[in-house]
């Protein structure tokens, strides 16, 4: 990764790490320029990666969206698109799958340490599951759960920064710092 792709891409993303964490808000101001400079940054250095990493961030997040019922937002479908674009397709494959163990892993600490996991399990993770096999497999329409949209706010997980931190520490390694 060069200059460029540094300060267009990781730079303005700490903001939006920090956005994530503190609001759960990443912002559109931020990630459409990042998408916009990342696909024409591809195509003056003529990278079709560019171009495929930026659809297969949209396409995974946007399906991950719509099948989860908003398990992530808008703003973390925008940020994989945009990272796709500057780093490329091969890059964000790995950024998707550490930074989603890495998410899960914390929120099972922060609900172990607050007391909550067996909540959490029992009566979330379970009849989103139990839902789902009757929806889906047995063909029960409306059995699906539908959590309390407060609460889930409240304990939502920032993917947005996870995404992030992953993307740093993928690029730190390429650069070959550690």
């Amino acid at each position: 990764m060069n200059t460029i792709a540094l300060w267009g891409c990781l730079i303005p993303s700490i903001f939006l790490a920090y956005t994530d964490i503190t609001r759960r808000t990443i912002y559109d101001i931020v990630t459409i320029p990042m998408i916009a400079g990342g696909l024409i940054y591809g195509a003056y250095s003529g990278s079709l990666s560019a171009f495929g990493g930026a659809f297969f961030g949209f396409a995974v997040s946007f399906l991950t969206a719509w099948i989860t019922d908003g398990g992530i937002g808008g703003g973390d479908i925008k940020l994989l698109t945009a990272l796709g674009a500057w780093l490329g397709f091969w890059d964000l494959v790995g950024i998707i799958i550490v930074s989603v163990f890495l998410a899960v892993l914390w929120d099972a600490f922060r609900q172990l340490k607050n007391g909550r996991l067996k909540y959490v399990v029992c009566n979330r993770i379970t009849p989103k599951i139990r839902g789902a096999y009757f929806e889906y497999g047995l063909g029960i329409q409306g059995a699906m759960y539908k959590p309390d949209l407060a609460i889930e706010q409240q304990d939502s997980i920032p993917f947005g920064a996870f995404f992030i931190i992953t993307a740093w520490i993928l690029q730190i390694f390429q650069w070959g710092v550690l």
